[in-house]
């Protein structure tokens, strides 16, 4: 379980913000984790419930939570799955080549798909549940990758796990040489407020920024502890280099008595 409170950076007079791996609140909007409370200018004092975070709130909620991770290595690293639930590319890809044919309409020549597999199949496949008919919708454009890689998941998902997926469908579109339109019911987050959008996409891509260097951080300091016993004189090692030293001390001061005499 992960339980970390923060304070907010548009509303530090009004609000504050946690992260509750153990909340399930069935009317969340954004995410059940996502938390937001009363403070009523009474420092990180909470004064009220908590409740979901509004879409109106998430941008601040992000860039908040990263100025949190920033000051807590524990932190990003906890929340960095959290932060990338998305599909990879290869998935992405795969939903692109799902385009319906008009032989499909045929019953002897439809076709099947498996997101999992990432295969194509014939109409052997239509009682393999791990297979699903090619549909019209599937048009290769990015609101029917979107749906495709949604599934089932769209009727239940929370809003920012669905976001996240759009936004993986989007960049992987926009890098892509031949454009690709955006096809019908592509959904609108934030009511389609293009500025709105573009700082949520930041805020959402810094706390990812801060996660990816945590974990970098985490390698980096394994490695050099891996150094630093690789290179540190085992006990034996030491054992041995004392009894020399010794040995060689005895015959010095031998030989000094010997001159002597």
């Amino acid at each position: 379980m992960a339980l970390y409170t923060f304070a907010s950076i548009a509303h530090p007079d009004k609000y504050g913000y946690k992260f509750d791996s153990s909340c399930y609140d069935g009317t969340s909007i954004t995410s059940r984790k996502f938390r937001v409370f009363e403070t009523y200018g009474d420092g990180m004092i909470q004064h009220s419930n908590d409740r979901s975070v509004s879409w109106e709130l998430l941008t601040d909620y992000l860039q908040s939570l990263a100025a949190a991770m920033l000051t807590n290595e524990e932190m990003a690293e906890n929340l960095a799955f959290y932060l990338s639930e998305i599909p990879n590319p290869e998935e992405i890809a795969f939903a692109a080549s799902v385009v319906f044919k008009e032989s499909d309409r045929e019953w002897s020549k439809r076709r099947y798909f498996s997101l999992k597999l990432q295969k194509m199949g014939t109409r052997t496949k239509e009682h393999d549940k791990r297979f699903t008919e090619v549909r019209e919708w599937h048009d290769g454009s990015r609101a029917s990758m979107y749906r495709l890689l949604c599934g089932d998941a769209l009727s239940y998902s929370e809003g920012f796990h669905l976001y996240q997926i759009s936004e993986s469908v989007r960049e992987w579109a926009d890098a892509q040489k031949k454009y690709i339109p955006v096809g019908e019911n592509w959904p609108k987050w934030l009511a389609g407020d293009h500025n709105a959008m573009y700082s949520l996409r930041a805020a959402l891509g810094t706390c990812r920024a801060i996660c990816d260097a945590a974990r970098k951080v985490r390698w980096a300091k394994g490695v050099i502890e891996r150094y630093t016993e690789d290179v540190k004189p085992s006990f034996n090692q030491e054992v041995q280099f004392t009894r020399a030293t010794t040995e060689e001390i005895a015959e010095v001061v031998d030989a000094a008595n010997d001159s002597k005499v």
